[in-house]
């Protein structure tokens, strides 16, 4: 198991990435790690953004259908937080060069009217979620430039 020195090295080689828009070998392929490694590597990596001047907007779920779950081998939903600097505004231009490796999938977002995010619980969340459904009346779908 990586060392908490490690979790902030690779918290930094990820930052960097993103910086650089740069690809990197995945951590997994260098390590055994587990989930609570993997959420010790997102919280030092919060931790950065945050010390370098970011601040927190909000929660992202993943791998919430069973099917999902199933198929990379988890047996619960992950999730991850965001920060000022990844958040587009609606209608913002998005361009290939920004990204890494581009691709696109639908999302669902939920406004919520927490100021801060830092001490949210998924746990607390998930079941006052009853019924969650994409509003088509406001996507649009196009081509990056």
């Amino acid at each position: 198991m990586p060392s908490q020195l490690d979790f902030s090295q690779w918290a930094d080689e990820l930052r960097q990435a993103v910086i650089k828009r740069s690809a990197i070998a995945q951590l997994s392929s260098r390590a055994q790690l587990d989930i609570p490694a993997a959420y010790q590597i997102q919280h030092a990596l919060m931790n950065s953004y945050i010390n370098a001047g970011d601040h927190l907007v909000g929660a992202k779920l993943g791998l919430t259908s069973e099917a999902k779950m199933q198929q990379v081998g988890v047996n619960q939903p992950i999730f991850g937080y965001l920060v000022a600097s990844m958040q587009r505004q609606s209608h913002h231009v998005l361009k290939r060069s920004d990204f890494i490796h581009p691709r696109a999938e639908p999302e669902i977002a939920f406004r919520l009217g927490y100021k801060e995010v830092a001490g949210l619980f998924i746990e607390a969340i998930a079941p006052c979620l009853l019924y969650t459904s994409p509003s088509p009346r406001d996507a649009t779908l196009s081509r990056m430039p």
